[in-house]
């Protein structure tokens, strides 16, 4: 078993690195409204920073990618 040792706050060295804690958080920004659908912004992280705009029925559905292989940012 490992012992365990204390060290002041924020010193300890943490097998988690910041780039590994966000690199699968897909971002979702700016939805707008447009008759029967909603449309948004979403990043992907795990494509090089990708934006694309998706869809969705108000009605409830599936989401769809309306530029897909392409980055809108």
């Amino acid at each position: 078993m490992a012992t365990l040792r204390e060290a002041p706050y924020g010193t300890w060295a943490s097998p988690i690195s910041a780039a590994a804690a966000g690199a699968g958080a897909i971002g979702v920004s700016q939805p707008q409204l447009d008759g029967d659908f909603v449309y948004w912004l979403e990043s992907r992280p795990s494509e090089a920073g990708r934006q694309t705009v998706m869809r969705a029925p108000l009605a409830g559905g599936s989401a769809e990618e309306v530029t897909p292989e392409r980055n809108v940012r």
